[in-house]
């Protein structure tokens, strides 16, 4: 930002020299043969000289304008060929946004003009909340379907009973073990001490989830639970898609930010999943004595 500013002003010095220049010569010229104009004395006032010393064309004051301002410009050393590299579409979504940004805006420019501003101060506001609408739009989480699990007809009270115990199961096969520090703690961390590495602590929680997610798919679901099972299963999905989205914070800042404003919300949506599994079941009068894993789940019940 210092070096635009730095070339805005002595963009702006350069021409007001020159329309002093001109200004100059042009009441000089207008003066009466034989007739001394009189000023009032202002000593430290002076003009420039419209002097060519070395006789090439060029005033003396223009080529120290040269010298002293535009050399100090830099401007591009190469200009674009035939066999430049292809343009390359970006493939973040902090990328992907940025340029759609840049191109609404410039298009906008255009078509107000170049006085008008297209992001006006009315319009800052609801630009903002559009841009944050169609960033967590394009960074949701994959969803599983019926399709992409096992669905048992079987909807008798053994069924129900023997799912209970597997969902348990893989809770307690794959426990979310992690440091003292929560995962938004340790991005936060890491974002103030400007250190990526410090997101390695959240590899062992987001291959916990991976685990989570591939073991759930497989387990036979009874009908009746099939809703709650999906939304267990996507809550799964959504919490490790959430630390992904953490450990790319330095890579794809937009993306990161986007999923950890649902974080909270998809913990949550995984806790009532539980709770609903737990509700159904007991509505079955399904119950666990306590050496079987599906007494564990009597923790989400009311």
């Amino acid at each position: 930002m210092k070096g635009y500013i730095r070339i805005g002003g002595s963009l702006t010095l350069g021409i007001a020299v020159i329309l002093g220049a001109l200004y100059v010569r042009a009441h000089t010229d207008a003066s009466p043969s034989g007739e001394t104009a009189v000023v009032a004395a202002t000593p430290t006032r002076t003009y420039i000289e419209a002097t060519d010393s070395d006789g090439d064309g060029i005033k003396d004051w223009e080529e120290t304008l040269q010298a002293r301002v535009f050399e100090s410009i830099q401007t591009p050393t190469s200009t674009p060929t035939a066999n430049a590299e292809p343009y390359v579409a970006p493939t973040t979504l902090t990328g992907k946004f940025s340029e759609a940004f840049l191109k609404g805006y410039l298009d906008d420019k255009m078509a107000l003009g170049e006085t008008e501003d297209p992001l006006s101060d009315e319009g800052k506001a609801a630009f903002v909340n559009s841009a944050v609408a169609a960033t967590e739009d394009q960074s949701q989480s994959k969803r599983y379907t019926q399709l992409e699990i096992i669905i048992e007809e079987n909807d008798s009270p053994e069924a129900l009973h023997a799912y209970g115990n597997a969902i348990a199961q893989i809770i307690m096969n794959h426990p979310v073990t992690r440091a003292e520090e929560s995962e938004t703690y340790i991005l936060q961390k890491a974002l103030e001490t400007n250190d990526p590495s410090l997101l390695s602590a959240l590899t062992p929680i987001k291959e916990t989830y991976g685990a989570m997610v591939r073991d759930t798919r497989t387990v036979p679901t009874p009908k009746q639970l099939v809703r709650v099972h999906l939304e267990l299963l996507n809550g799964y999905q959504a919490i490790l898609t959430d630390i992904e989205a953490m450990q790319l914070a330095f890579v794809d800042p937009l993306y990161g930010l986007a999923r950890i404003n649902q974080y909270k919300g998809d913990a949550l949506s995984t806790l009532r999943a539980l709770e609903g599994i737990v509700s159904i079941l007991s509505e079955h009068d399904v119950v666990y004595t306590q050496d079987e894993p599906g007494s564990f789940l009597y923790l989400f019940g009311e």
